[in-house]
């Protein structure tokens, strides 16, 4: 069994979490959750996409099940106006408590088990088999998850049923299937264990699924080269040609976080071959890919498979090296079989290299780790799960012959039905034939008749048209004169077309203008660079001119840096930069402010009074965000104007959010909020990040629907994963390049990513 258990187990837990949207993408469910009025399809759709986020995404998972906290309280109280029937009542509260499990799975299974009894109670409430599916299944990873893999196997059991019997569900069969395969291999059961792989697969087939038939594929590979050590080579070449199916379907579906497990087992394969080399290739690959996409339920099982490798290469030394990581990984997560198959491999290590004192400390986690898996009440309820799969596989077989009888049947009944609609077929057809040759026949003698008639008229005709002849040189005159009138007002539009070119080729050449002088406001990159110590900006106009721009100026110690947007694009929007820059060095320069907060309140006073907007009803203004940095103290104070600070502090994102008001305008609601001030303690490892709306407002994608601000900050996630900044712009850009490939800028773009020391 060695370390296929613990890799299949990390593959079952990843399809269950991936088959609960079916066909639904991650990003159209964003837009849904992003765009809808509707709190029950909210509460719905933010339910699958809490389910496809990664585990490690704990705080957007923590933010969405915080939303639906509140969703479901209003739910509750606003049933009878929202007309939610009590059956649906309960299907949503088995969703809730299926989030809060999921919420306590890795701090309490007390907890986590407590809220999934309540979740599986409320799905039975609801009389829903999907909402029912979804409770086994979720029930059953958080008993896997802590090692009770009889339970796990009884609601698989329960999942599987409905799937089979009440409901027709293919993709939830192989689910169900797979997951019992790996509980059984678990358990030392692998031909119970690869029976439910294929019944998985066939599943899988039948609901279209790639990505599901790769894993059951893989899972099969396993089982025949685990076998091959006693059934022989048919058994070897068996497993290497799932292997490779499994593999031709990952790279089909463009699968590069799913590569690791099935290299890792293409690498077992060629071991057990001999062909080392290649398993030694397949293996690195394999620890490259799971570590790459951190996938530390495959990399216990990848570095035990080194292992396995150096010790057929007699490398023992570097064996036991991959076989302590494996051994780390496995322990920190309490995973029983992950840490039973190491313990089998370290006891090979240490009989190798004759410390029989360390194999049998091995020996000895081995047979205990064993025995927690394989109590007494263990081995009586498998005893007669066994025989309840027996009969299942029996009467299955049964099922799939009577299907087959009933096929031939029907092929037979269509092939005699064939026969007779081809008899018949034929005689219409000759019936037609005759049909057809009497009607020509009729049809010759009536168009005889009517050529004649035709004849005599063409005569009249004939003398028609020399009197038309003569009309038509009259006609041709007047058409003559009439060019000649066109031929003038022809000219005429072409002396109008050219100083309308002159005019334009001026306008152009005023805009370019404009585009130099606003260019030159903008501080310089070795200015920039005496404030920051690494950063990238990327600034891309709508137009020829932008109404984004960024200010940098040095005050009382302070190093002050703004970013800016303007109302409108354009021509307009660069007016209003102009303003707004002057502003800036009247309000900081001039009047030697140096807060953030103070610097917003200023702002407001000088913008509505410059552009007398208590006269005019102006609504010219912007958006800001401010930073005030003190290096001496290594703090940044921030205050925004409808606008937002993101920082990175040891691999977590966190937002400073601004407040709701903007500069400029004569909206009242607004006049009496105040401008909030947040203090940032920074290091060598924080970056700062800030951007106008022009990147998540822009529309792309494949549905040509606005990016979000959700997309965006899980973008800022996968760039502070990158520690150069360099490497953060080209993400960046690359990405919106890719988003906006079939569609045009909508909006002025602006972002700056920056570190201080």
């Amino acid at each position: 069994m060695k370390y296929w258990v613990c890799i299949l187990t990390a593959l079952a837990t990843l399809l269950c979490v991936e088959l609960v949207a079916q066909s639904r993408t991650l990003d159209s469910l964003r837009n849904v959750y992003e765009t809808t009025e509707s709190d029950t399809l909210k509460y719905i759709v933010g339910m699958r996409i809490y389910d496809q986020l990664f585990p490690k995404d704990t705080l957007q998972r923590t933010t969405l099940f915080e939303t639906h906290r509140n969703l479901f309280d209003k739910l509750k109280k606003e049933q009878k106006k929202l007309g939610i029937e009590p059956e649906a009542l309960k299907a949503y509260e088995a969703i809730y408590y299926r989030m809060e499990a999921y919420q306590n799975q890795y701090q309490s299974y007390t907890k986590a088990a407590a809220s999934m009894q309540k979740s599986l109670s409320a799905a039975k409430e609801s009389q829903n088999y999907i909402s029912l599916i979804d409770a086994y299944n979720a029930i059953a990873v958080i008993e896997e998850d802590n090692n009770n893999i009889m339970k796990g196997i009884e609601y698989r059991l329960e999942a599987l049923k409905i799937c089979e019997t009440k409901i027709k569900m293919p993709r939830g069969v192989g689910i169900a299937c797979l997951s019992l395969g790996i509980n059984y291999y678990t358990l030392g059961q692998e031909d119970v264990g690869v029976e439910y792989f294929k019944r998985a697969y066939l599943g899988f087939k039948e609901g279209g699924f790639l990505r599901g038939m790769s894993a059951a594929l893989n899972n099969i590979s396993a089982y025949y080269s685990t076998k091959s050590k006693s059934k022989g080579k048919d058994y070897l070449d068996s497993a290497y040609k799932y292997c490779q199916a499994s593999l031709q379907i990952k790279r089909q579906i463009g699968d590069p976080t799913g590569l690791g497990i099935s290299l890792s087992n293409l690498s077992s394969v060629y071991r057990r071959m001999n062909q080392l080399d290649s398993a030694l290739h397949y293996a690195g690959e394999a620890i490259k890919n799971c570590e790459q996409y951190g996938r530390l339920d495959w990399l216990s099982g990848a570095y035990n498979n080194m292992s396995e490798i150096l010790i057929a290469r007699k490398n023992y030394k570097e064996a036991l090296i991959y076989a302590k990581k494996g051994e780390k990984i496995a322990k920190s997560k309490q995973d029983l079989p992950a840490i039973m198959a190491n313990a089998a491999i370290m006891r090979d290590v240490y009989v190798a290299t004759n410390d029989y004192e360390n194999a049998y400390k091995y020996v000895m986690l081995l047979l205990a780790t064993r025995d927690s898996l394989m109590g007494d009440d263990t081995k009586a309820k498998m005893a007669k799960m066994e025989a309840q799969f027996n009969f299942d596989k029996q009467k299955y077989a049964q099922e799939i012959a009577q299907k087959e009888k009933d096929l031939e049947k029907e092929k037979q009944l269509a092939q005699s039905l064939l026969i007779r609609n081809t008899a018949i077929a034929g005689v219409v057809l000759l019936l037609l034939v005759a049909l057809v040759f009497l009607i020509n026949q009729r049809k010759v003698k009536r168009i005889n008749k009517l050529l004649n008639i035709k004849n005599e008229e063409i005569s009249a005709q004939r003398d028609a048209i020399t009197t038309q002849n003569v009309e038509l040189q009259q006609h041709r005159e007047e058409i003559l004169a009439i060019n000649e009138q066109l031929n003038m007002q022809k000219d005429e539009l072409q002396t109008a077309f050219d100083t309308i070119e002159i005019k334009n080729q001026h306008i152009v050449a005023s805009i370019q203008s404009a585009q130099s002088i606003q260019e030159s406001i903008l501080p310089k990159p070795d200015r920039v660079g005496l404030a920051l110590k690494d950063f990238f900006i990327i600034n891309k106009p709508k137009d020829v001119v932008s109404g984004d721009f960024y200010w940098l100026g040095f005050k009382n110690d302070r190093k002050i840096l703004a970013l800016l947007d303007c109302t409108g694009h354009g021509v307009h929007g660069a007016f209003i930069t102009l303003i707004a820059y002057n502003l800036l060095n009247k309000v900081i320069l001039s009047k030697d402010y140096s807060e953030p907060a103070d610097i917003l309140e200023q702002l407001v006073e000088e913008i509505v009074k410059n552009l007398k907007q208590n006269e005019n009803k102006n609504n010219d203004g912007f958006d800001i965000g401010i930073c005030s940095i003190n290096e001496e103290e290594r703090v940044l104070n921030f205050s925004g104007a409808n606008a937002s600070l993101f920082y990175s502090q040891d691999g977590s994102l966190f937002e400073a959010k601004g407040t709701h008001k903007r500069i400029g305008g004569i909206d009242k609601r607004q006049h009496n909020k105040q401008f909030l001030a947040q203090t940032i303690q920074y290091n060598a490892q924080t970056t700062f990040y800030l951007s106008t709306d022009g990147y998540a407002d822009q529309h792309g994608g494949l549905e040509n629907k606005k990016m979000g601000k959700l997309k965006f900050t899980e973008l800022l996630q996968e760039a502070v994963q990158k520690t150069d900044l360099a490497a953060q712009k080209i993400h960046f850009e690359q990405y919106l390049a890719d988003w906006t490939a079939q569609t045009l800028q909508t909006d002025d773009i602006l972002m700056i990513g920056f570190k201080l020391c």
